[in-house]
């Protein structure tokens, strides 16, 4: 096992799987998908708990990643084959981290910095948060948006007035049920 120092045993596990899940897949690299498969699949964290409260579940999330992205011969992969995107997102995750004097980097801030790069991509003007732990943190990630946060947060950002783009969910299909409810 790998060890990511600075991050919490949890976050140190979640890396892991998705290095592993990588390798089984046959991927040549270790990239966002792997490391939302590995929060689903380690389960017990606070990430895990969010997207299983937008409905995500790691059987769903590894069909998606089986369907869109090809498979090869199970290969061998360290830290050094995270993509330039991973390698942010835990940069950002510790970043996010050590700006709230958290010694430790968790499931949530990897999470948190997930969000910040689909921010950073698609530039929605609301982000809508359902679960309340998240939102404080998210607040101050985002300054510049309307944060919204609760149980129809996704369905209100959906329909915020002057909204041409609204960031729902961290993978497409957790985000389907707000979607269709609005």
């Amino acid at each position: 096992m790998l060890r990511f120092d600075g991050f919490t045993e949890k976050a140190n596990q979640v890396l892991n799987c998705a290095l592993e899940k990588a390798q089984e897949l046959g991927h040549d690299y270790v990239g966002s998908e792997h490391m939302l498969l590995g929060m689903l699949l380690i389960g017990e964290n606070t990430a895990s708990e969010v997207l299983e409260k937008l409905g995500a579940s790691a059987s769903q999330l590894e069909t998606l990643i089986r369907e869109n992205v090809p498979a090869g011969e199970p290969t061998h992969l360290d830290s050094s084959d995270l993509t330039p995107r991973s390698k942010r997102i835990l940069q950002t995750a510790r970043a996010k981290a050590s700006s709230h004097h958290q010694p430790y980097v968790g499931t949530e801030h990897i999470l948190l910095a997930l969000l910040k790069e689909q921010v950073e991509e698609f530039h929605p003007q609301v982000v809508g948060i359902s679960d309340p732990r998240c939102y404080e943190q998210a607040r101050a990630l985002f300054p510049h948006l309307t944060v919204l946060c609760g149980e129809q947060a996704h369905a209100d950002a959906l329909q915020a007035p002057g909204t041409d783009t609204a960031l729902i969910a961290v993978v497409g299909f957790a985000g389907l049920r707000p979607l269709l409810r609005s």
